[in-house]
C-alpha cells in the first residue's frame, strides 16, 4: 500500500526551479525527469515514460525521488528566495 503523498510540488517559477536543480543532488534520471515534467505546460508521466525509454514503474519511483528530494530542500527555500528571487526579478 503507498504512502499518500503529504505535499503535492507543481508549478514552480524560475528562481525555484533553479534552486532544486543546484540543491537537490538529482542523479541523471531524476534531473530529466524533473526537467520534462516542469518544462512549459509540462509532460505527463506516460509522455515521460516513452521520452526517456522507461516503464511506469520505473516513472512512478522516479516521481517519488524526486519529490522527497524537494521536500527535503524546501527549508532551505527561504534562505535563497533573495538570492534568486534578484536574478529573477520575481
Amino acid at each position: 500500500m503507498r504512502k499518500k503523498k503529504e505535499k503535492e510540488v507543481e508549478g514552480f517559477v524560475k528562481w525555484e526551479l533553479e534552486l532544486f536543480r543546484n540543491e537537490c543532488n538529482f542523479t541523471p534520471d531524476e534531473s530529466m525527469f524533473f526537467d520534462l515534467r516542469n518544462e512549459g505546460d509540462g509532460m505527463s508521466f506516460e509522455e515521460i515514460a516513452g521520452k526517456m525509454g522507461y516503464c511506469m514503474n520505473k516513472i512512478n519511483k522516479l516521481s517519488e525521488s524526486v519529490t522527497e528530494k524537494i521536500i527535503k530542500v524546501l527549508p532551505l527555500k527561504e534562505a535563497f528566495f533573495k538570492k534568486y528571487r534578484d536574478k529573477y526579478g520575481e
